[in-house]
C-alpha cells in the first residue's frame, strides 16, 4: 500500500526500484551506507512527506454575498479547513468548516459562500487542521463590502450628498472617502435638518466608497 509515515528500509545491494509494494517518497537519504543510483551497500531510506501546501486564498463579493476560494496541493494526513471571519482584524468567528477531501496527488479546489457578513470591511483567514489536531493560519484576505444605497442620496452625484436619519443613527466615528486606488480621505460631516452632509465636490469624477464605522456606501461623483 501507500505508505504516509517515515519509513526505514535496510539495503544490502539491492536496488530500490526492485522492491514491491508502491512506496510514495519525497525524498530518502541512505544513512550510514554507500548509494550509487538506485542501489545502496547499507544504510537506511528515510521517506520525509510534506504539509498540505495552500496554493492560493481569495475572497470577492457580489450583492452583498461573499465567496471564499482556496487551493490546495499535497494533502496527506490532512482533516479539515476552517473559515473565519472578523471585522475588526482582533476578534474572529467560524464561518463553517469543510472536510479534506484532497489527496497527495493533484490540486483540489474548494469554495464556501457566507451570506451573512456585515457592510464594511471584511477580513477572512483560513484555519487548515490536520488530523493530529495542529494547525496553522493563511495570511489574512481582505473585502470591502457595500450595502443599503438608498440611505445615501443623490447618486449619482454632482457633489453634495446626504445620509438619511436611519444611517446617520449608525455613525460613531469618523467618516472617510476611499479613492480608486484605496486611499482614505477623511471627510467633514454637517448636520442639516436630521440628515448627515457630505460634499464632495472637491472630487474629480469617479466611483468612490464613503466608509462610516459600520457601513460603506458606493457612490458615483460626475
Amino acid at each position: 500500500g501507500t505508505y504516509s509515515d517515515p519509513i526505514t528500509h535496510n539495503f544490502f545491494n539491492e536496488s530500490t526500484s526492485g522492491q514491491t509494494g508502491k512506496l510514495t517518497y519525497v525524498s530518502w537519504t541512505a544513512n550510514n551506507g554507500q548509494c550509487q543510483g538506485g542501489s545502496c551497500s547499507s544504510g537506511t531510506l528515510d521517506n520525509t512527506l510534506l504539509p498540505m501546501t495552500l496554493l492560493d486564498f481569495e475572497v470577492e463579493e457580489e450583492n452583498g454575498v461573499v465567496r471564499v476560494k482556496w487551493i490546495t496541493a499535497n494533502e496527506i494526513n490532512h482533516d479539515r479547513y476552517v473559515i473565519e471571519r472578523s471585522n475588526n482584524l482582533i476578534d474572529f468567528d467560524v464561518v463553517e468548516a469543510l472536510s479534506s477531501t484532497g489527496s497527495e496527488f493533484g490540486e483540489t479546489h474548494y469554495e464556501i459562500v457566507d451570506e451573512d457578513a456585515p457592510s464594511g470591511s471584511v477580513y477572512y483567514r483560513l484555519k487548515s487542521v490536520d488530523l493530529d489536531g495542529s494547525f496553522e493560519y493563511s495570511a489574512v484576505a481582505s473585502i470591502l463590502i457595500t450595502e443599503d444605497q438608498t440611505a445615501l442620496f443623490p447618486n449619482p452625484t454632482k457633489g453634495k450628498v446626504f445620509l438619511a436619519m436611519a444611517a446617520l443613527i449608525e455613525v460613531a466615528g469618523p467618516v472617510y472617502l476611499i479613492d480608486a486606488t484605496g486611499q482614505r480621505i477623511p471627510l467633514k460631516v454637517e448636520i442639516i435638518e436630521g440628515q448627515l452632509q457630505l460634499d464632495l465636490t472637491r472630487f474629480k469624477s469617479g466611483i468612490y466608497i464613503i466608509q462610516t464605522p459600520l457601513r460603506a456606501f458606493r457612490v458615483i461623483r460626475f
